[in-house]
């Protein structure tokens, strides 16, 4: 926006133009990006039946009101086929649309993974539909190169063509074979932290166990074992018994 401003001719077209986009931008800088915009001072649909005789020389306007509608697919179309403009549809994908911002403000905030994602399989579906053999070519590689981590492998060898050489992939399939490797790193680490965490717990368990001791039941009752001999609870409480009665009858026939 800033960029129109400066190199703005000074006919009346372009300063009515100028003013229009500064309208849908809701300031004098727009970007893309997913905070929320204020709130809307216009009408879309009145808008849209304004420009409609015009719609094939004001794509940036039109780019703009499928954004704020959630045309997110029709949007990123015209970026790629009507402009022409690659970096402004990634910038659309990670933002999530475009809002507008001041231009001293606040740093703009990234969508969310999910929206992204999304918009991003947008984008590479119009990146493969583009005319032109090699800038289709160049284009979907280095969408897939710069944005892999948003793109499942699975959807990506689905939609792309069976004649393509592995080379035009390199770049995305690279970074898909780090993520794999790297999550088979994190799966042994986490099970060598896992034995580890066992082997210390069983230890654990097997020294308590010892300085309790062990216990028998059987027809005899409950009995402990200590120093690897067997005591019997009832056999001890009995014995003991015997000695206070004897001791009671000693002391009674003196």
């Amino acid at each position: 926006m800033n960029f129109i401003t400066e190199n703005c001719p000074s006919d009346p077209w372009w300063k009515s133009r100028l003013r229009l986009l500064q309208l849908l931008g809701g300031g004098s800088s727009t970007q893309f990006t997913s905070t929320p915009a204020p709130a809307l001072n216009y009408s879309i649909p009145a808008i849209l039946a304004r420009i409609e005789p015009f719609q094939n020389e004001l794509v940036s306007e039109s780019i703009i009101l499928d954004g704020l509608q959630g045309r997110h697919r029709e949007a990123l179309r015209l970026l790629t086929h009507g402009l022409g403009d690659y970096d402004a549809a990634a910038r659309y994908c990670l933002f999530g649309g475009p809002r507008s911002t001041s231009s001293t403000g606040a740093p703009l905030e990234f969508a969310e993974k999910s929206r992204q994602t999304e918009l991003f399989q947008y984008l590479l579906d119009e990146f493969l539909q583009i005319r032109d053999l090699s800038e289709r070519i160049e284009r979907t590689s280095d969408l897939l190169a710069r944005f892999a981590a948003w793109f499942d492998v699975r959807e990506v060898i689905k939609i792309i063509p069976d004649d393509w050489s592995v080379d035009i992939l390199n770049g995305f399939l690279a970074h898909v074979f780090r993520v794999l490797v790297s999550e088979s790193r994190e799966v042994r680490i986490e099970r060598a932290l896992s034995a580890g965490q066992n082997l210390r717990i069983t230890a654990e368990y097997i020294s308590s166990m010892e300085k309790v001791g062990g216990w028998v039941e059987d027809d005899q009752g409950l009995r402990q074992l200590r120093g690897g001999q067997i005591n019997s609870t009832r056999g001890e409480t009995e014995s003991d018994f015997g000695e206070m009665v004897e001791a009671g009858l000693i002391r009674d026939s003196s």
